[in-house]
């Protein structure tokens, strides 16, 4: 009997020091209910300053400005990368493809990617986007809507890739633009 006596006492007296902790109950919640303020208390009730100095702020890297688009059939460089957008065209669904919905379309682009000088390229439908002219985004189908998709992998100096992208966008979509991505930011547009 003894011994459940002394565990109720500690447990009491761990939930009065919890409840003290996380409601501030204690001396320090307490008030001073003098009509009259004492000198301590009117320091203490005196609002703190702010301080004067101000911490800079962190600021995000500001966006690179993109170039003009590249127009069809001339090739645009980013980095090591060259590519070149030679065709757009509305394709209809095969059995592979997606399918658009109402008042959607389906696009097949054609582009080439090689390197630009000694080493090799990256390509792949995810490094590219559609943007409309509102800014409105619409990324590559992973399924392929010609005989010929561009797929992704490597491209060794003086070798080239070519393929179609495909892309689902709005029939009534203007101001189009295949946009190339690098290092996940948008880094060269082309005009469609």
């Amino acid at each position: 009997m003894m011994g459940v006596t002394r565990t109720r006492a500690r447990l009491t007296g761990v939930v009065a020091l919890l409840v003290t902790g996380v409601f501030g109950i204690g001396s320090a919640g307490c008030k001073q209910t003098s009509a009259e303020p004492s000198a301590a208390t009117s320091a203490s009730a005196a609002p703190a300053e702010a301080p004067t100095t101000e911490e800079p702020a962190v600021k995000e890297a500001p966006k690179p400005a993109l170039p003009a688009p590249v127009a069809l059939n001339q090739p645009g460089t980013h980095g090591g990368t060259t590519i070149t957008v030679s065709k757009v065209q509305d394709v209809a669904p095969t059995p592979k493809s997606e399918k658009p919905r109402d008042g959607q379309k389906l696009i097949a682009v054609s582009v080439e990617v090689k390197p630009s000088g000694a080493g090799s390229a990256m390509y792949a439908g995810a490094l590219f986007d559609v943007v409309d002219g509102g800014g409105k985004r619409f990324r590559s189908s992973i399924l392929p809507c010609s005989d010929k998709p561009l797929g992704s992998g490597s491209v060794a100096s003086g070798s080239t890739a070519q393929g179609d992208l495909c892309f689902i966008v709005p029939k009534d979509a203007s101001g189009l633009k295949l946009m190339f991505k690098s290092g996940g930011r948008d880094a060269l547009p082309f005009a469609l």
